[in-house]
């Protein structure tokens, strides 16, 4: 597919999710990984729909049309990765398709319906190490 397809693909579904009014009251709780609808963007942004953490804390995103996320992508053993970007194993619990990145340093606000499906919660130990790397960074 081309690049003026996808396009065109996109704001059709730009479209669709402009037009969905009750994603705008969702409530997220923090922690919990969700898929989110990236789809087209630019250069090294995210793209396309992929898992993301929600990080804003419910409170909060109850107010907003938009919600903190931190995207998820698939790991690659042939990359090189910082200290800021956390491993996440598959497993059963978490439903995760592959191993997988958490991009700490892609924060981002995203509209709440570009939010779908919830897939699962962060265990304890996997929180703890993240918002250790997260303070390291933005503190």
């Amino acid at each position: 597919m081309n690049y003026l397809e996808e396009l065109k693909k996109w704001f059709e579904e730009k479209f669709l999710i402009h037009n969905d009014k009750k994603s705008e009251k969702n409530l997220f709780k923090q922690w919990e990984i969700y898929y989110v609808n990236f789809w087209v963007n630019i250069w090294s942004e995210f793209n396309y729909t992929r898992p993301a953490i929600i990080f804003e804390k419910s409170k909060l995103s109850f107010w907003r049309k938009n919600v903190i996320v931190i995207p998820i992508t698939s790991f690659k053993k042939d990359k090189k990765y910082n200290w800021f970007d956390y491993f996440l194993k598959k497993s059963e619990l978490n439903n995760l398709k592959e191993n997988s990145i958490v991009k700490i340093l892609h924060v981002r606000d995203v509209s709440k319906s570009r939010v779908k499906t919830k897939i699962w919660q962060l265990s304890s130990q996997e929180l703890s190490e993240i918002i250790e790397i997260f303070q390291k960074i933005y503190k």
